[in-house]
């Protein structure tokens, strides 16, 4: 019994875990995004004023759709993470129930 409620503890902690890596990488990878668009920006301000505003905004759309590309692939992964934890989770709260009950 004092197994399954230490097994409780343990997924409840990663999902803790699991919820602050999350949002580290999130944020993590806005700061990477902002880094590489700030570079970017520096290396166009040498060329043409109009060559350098239109690869600008070039980089930018292409930073945004990698941003959005990232955030989806770090979705997906919590999705099927958190999903894997309700499923443990719940089969462990069954194994509890019939442990108790029986």
């Amino acid at each position: 019994m004092e197994d399954i409620i230490n097994k409780i503890i343990e997924i409840d902690q990663r999902a803790w875990n699991f919820h602050q890596k999350k949002k580290e990488m999130i944020e993590n990878n806005e700061a990477k995004l902002k880094e590489r668009l700030k570079a970017l920006e520096k290396e166009i301000g040498a060329e043409a004023k109009k060559e350098g505003k239109e690869k600008a905004e070039k980089i930018v759309q292409e930073g945004e759709a990698e941003k959005e590309k990232i955030m989806l692939q770090t979705v997906q992964v919590c999705e099927v993470l958190e999903k894997t934890f309700l499923e443990i989770q719940e089969d462990l709260g069954e194994k509890l129930f019939h442990e108790i009950m029986g």
